[in-house]
């Protein structure tokens, strides 16, 4: 709760914390189904954010984005909506509902999906480090 209070304040400043944690659990259980809408849930039900190294090819990164500052449906996170089978996205475990935090070390807090997809096209082939918030499954 400590460490989502800080992230929290984050956002508003210049500076930002970024905690890294190591997954333990491989049930890939989830992920929502790609729409924007499955991916607002109370901050009580999110994990940490954590780093994934995506390897982008001529290919591109394989993943479209929605949300975003201005976005039609208002002010929102930018969240995979959509992985590319057999893209480098795909390969490293992302999944749609993914909420990108950054892309190498450049947050994406209020940019628009257009500014931060041109940033991602403009990066070099090669490995690209995203820092990314995936909302936990629910257990029943």
């Amino acid at each position: 709760m400590d460490a989502t209070a800080v992230l929290r304040q984050a956002r508003n400043q210049n500076l930002a914390v970024v905690v890294i944690c190591k997954r333990t659990d491989e049930e890939g259980k989830g992920g929502g189904n790609g729409r924007g809408e499955e991916v607002s849930v109370p901050t009580g039900e999110q994990e940490a954010p954590m780093s994934v190294d995506v390897e982008k090819g001529a290919g591109g990164i394989g993943f479209s984005l929605e949300g975003g500052r201005g976005s039609i449906q208002g002010d929102r996170p930018l969240v995979i909506n959509r992985i590319f089978k057999g893209g480098a996205a795909e390969q490293s475990g992302l999944r749609c509902g993914d909420e990108l935090l950054q892309v190498m070390g450049v947050s994406l807090h209020d940019m628009t999906r257009f500014e931060a997809w041109n940033m991602i096209k403009a990066l070099p082939e090669g490995s690209v480090t995203l820092v990314i918030r995936r909302a936990q499954v629910a257990k029943e």
